[in-house]
């Protein structure tokens, strides 16, 4: 709403009332979703055969693009961006190529819509010098308007890219008139604004608090445990973000994956402290379950731990043929206290003697290890269920390795008849 307004005004204010356009790229997604025709930028789709046309009226001849990764055609570096391996580029052009799809991204379909060639990534300009009629997209993939979480140029910074080259007469005064410019926006700035502790009616169904890899207490890596996730909220609750009506009508999930487990091992906790570890654990769970519901949220639920003896991680030292059974012995342990843990709590809720709930994943874990997932139906059956769907060639390698010559050093061994064939 408030860039259409924007856009009017400019317009308004300009020699050319239709110098200034949106792409209405969210009718155009809701139309593919909604498996509908979607609307040409001029027309409608039964004229998409002719080789050139032009924008309500103008025809280009050059395509600028600025923006992030739904227009970046290579312009983040290859040692950083997920978007140089496979499978980005498979569909088109047959290899990863920097384009954060495995296809064409917005500048190549704008370009070919336009009878155009897709415009040279801008690192890539000295490489291909006679491609610079075409113009030049200065897109970086995760930036945005403003700085966001990643360290390539926002915009501000393209298009003083841009003003170098019209400064260096790369391009006339007569190029820039018949010149487009796209300017490409997808929200990485309220993703890094949220990310930073930013607030806003957006969290009305809820914010996601989790960061992968961390535990109740610190792990192995930096981001926030649990505590300090919980912290976050209750700043939220304290900023007005949530009222006490909304915490009344909302559950809370703490999903605990063993993380602080495997912290412990790896720091030289022995067999010996084991219990009393896993004891010191659940209590700080207990104490976490017990502060969010004295915030307000109605229920809380925590997840029993899965059989960690029986991940690839464990099985993986006798040929994935059985599971580690010390392993699932401390799981056993840690999930009977929890049960008791949370028994307790309930008994002490005097509103809702129902009001801490324990997902057990054990439970859903262990059937599908048992059956090989044929409950599920005929289309899944897991023929090797304690190994894992993607695996590196060797110890040195992992999901998604290449080698120098960016040759696929890892298998993957899941069925593909049928979309949860890859759960385990």
């Amino acid at each position: 709403m408030f860039l259409r307004q924007a856009v009017a005004k400019l317009n308004n204010e300009s020699k050319d009332s239709g110098a200034f356009i949106v792409l209405d790229l969210c009718d155009a997604f809701t139309s593919v979703l909604n498996h509908t025709e979607i609307r040409g930028v001029q027309g409608s789709a039964s004229h998409r055969h002719h080789s050139h046309r032009g924008l309500y009226g103008f025809r280009p001849t050059t395509l600028f693009v600025f923006g992030d990764s739904y227009a970046d055609t290579g312009n983040n570096r290859k040692s950083e961006a997920n978007s140089w391996k496979v499978p980005y580029g498979i569909t088109f052009p047959g290899k990863p190529a920097g384009r954060f799809s495995d296809g064409r991204v917005l500048t190549d379909y704008l370009a070919k819509y336009l009878g155009l060639k897709s415009p040279i990534p801008y690192r890539w300009r000295k490489y291909a010098p006679n491609r610079l009629r075409y113009g030049i997209n200065f897109a970086y993939g995760g930036t945005g308007v403003f700085k966001t979480l990643v360290m390539d140029p926002n915009m501000t910074t393209q298009i003083d890219f841009f003003q170098n080259l019209i400064n260096e007469s790369v391009y006339s005064k007569g190029d820039l008139q018949s010149s487009l410019a796209l300017l490409s926006i997808a929200g990485n700035d309220y993703g890094a604004f949220l990310s930073k502790g930013g607030t806003a009616q957006i969290g009305w169904y809820g914010i996601n608090f989790a960061y992968g890899g961390t535990g109740v207490f610190k792990t192995l890596v930096m981001d926030p445990n649990m505590t300090t996730q919980i912290d976050f909220f209750q700043n939220l609750i304290n900023e007005s973000v949530y009222s006490k009506g909304d915490l009344q009508s909302s559950l809370a999930l703490l999903s605990i994956a063993g993380n602080d487990y495997g912290a412990f091992l790896s720091k030289g906790g022995t067999a010996q402290d084991f219990p009393a570890f896993i004891a010191r654990v659940v209590n700080q769970i207990a104490m976490n379950l017990k502060r969010i519901h004295c915030m307000g949220v109605r229920k809380v639920a925590v997840t029993a731990l899965q059989p960690l003896g029986c991940l690839p991680r464990s099985t993986v030292r006798n040929s994935f043929q059985q599971c580690n059974a010390t392993e699932n012995t401390a799981v056993d342990l840690h999930n009977m206290l929890l049960q008791q843990a949370v028994a307790k709590l309930n008994n002490e809720s005097k509103l809702d003697p129902k009001a801490f709930v324990v997902l057990d994943l054990y439970g859903s874990f262990t059937q599908v290890l048992k059956t090989k997932g044929e409950y599920l139906g005929s289309a899944v059956k897991f023929e090797t269920p304690l190994k894992p769907c993607c695996m590196g060639m060797s110890s040195k390698y992992y999901c998604g390795s290449v080698d120098e010559k960016g040759a696929k050093m890892y298998t993957v061994n899941c069925m593909r008849r049928h979309p949860l064939a890859c759960l385990n």
